[in-house]
């Protein structure tokens, strides 16, 4: 299990957990998010072109989607009201989310698909906290805001290539395996960049100072290329978790 803050709080980082080897799937190109279902809280979309604009007018919103894309040259944008809130974006949809264009949020955002996550060379995602999943959380631990546990026996992994950055929160990523080759950015004012090993807290790894199975990397700031694709559990059971709690 992974144990890390609420994802509110004010604790900052960058969290990439990593179980086994990498397991991508072929990824289908897609302009723009689509079938979107509104489970909780005020949602508002529109779309003008390549761009989908997502007001959110409750602290607290959850989003069902059937496909979660942005193509090249297009963007989203999810207008929050500030950082102390937060959207569950989860893809219900059978592909993997292909993230090529611009992704931005005010506030914090989670987006969720079991089938993989793939941040494409020159994609920005700009948010004020971000957390990538193939693993899931139920919707009664998102809306209380607390600890949540993030569970399931998907086998996709999370690739970045591009940018991520977190404004005033964590960026944390959670799957069977997580792969930087981009760079991600985190820039709250008690930010660390650390990553964390899923499932089993089994010590280990080669970067930084290692704390309770958590590599620290520095103080805030920026880490780059493979540094968040280190640690792998070789545990063989089927169903992987961990708990967020970090902001």
């Amino acid at each position: 299990m992974l144990h890390s803050s609420p994802f509110r709080s004010a604790v900052g980082g960058i969290a990439a957990a990593a179980l086994l080897n990498a397991s991508f799937a072929p990824f289908v190109m897609a302009n723009l998010p689509t079938g979107a279902q509104v489970v909780h809280g005020n949602v508002a979309i529109t779309q003008a072109g390549g761009t989908m604009n997502i007001q959110q007018a409750s602290r607290n919103a959850i989003v069902n989607w059937q496909s979660f894309n942005i193509g090249v040259g297009n963007s989203v944008r999810i207008e929050q009201g500030g950082a102390d809130a937060a959207m569950l974006a989860r893809v219900v949809g059978g592909d993997a989310s292909q993230l090529l264009g611009s992704l931005k949020a005010d506030g914090k955002l989670f987006l969720i698909n079991q089938r993989g996550v793939i941040i494409g060379e020159g994609a920005v995602i700009d948010t004020a906290g971000f957390v990538g999943s193939t693993l899931d959380v139920t919707d009664a631990e998102f809306l209380a805001g607390g600890a949540m546990t993030f569970k399931g026996s998907s086998n996709a992994g999370i690739l970045n290539l591009g940018t991520i950055t977190a404004r005033e929160g964590n960026v944390m990523l959670f799957a069977h395996s997580v792969k930087n080759a981009g760079e991600i950015k985190a820039w709250g004012p008690e930010s660390w960049s650390w990553w964390v090993r899923a499932q089993r807290e089994k010590r280990g790894g080669d970067q930084g100072e290692q704390r309770n199975g958590r590599s620290w990397r520095r103080h805030g700031g920026v880490a780059r290329g493979a540094e968040c694709e280190r640690f792998r559990d070789q545990s063989q059971s089927g169903d992987h978790g961990g708990k967020n709690r970090g902001g």
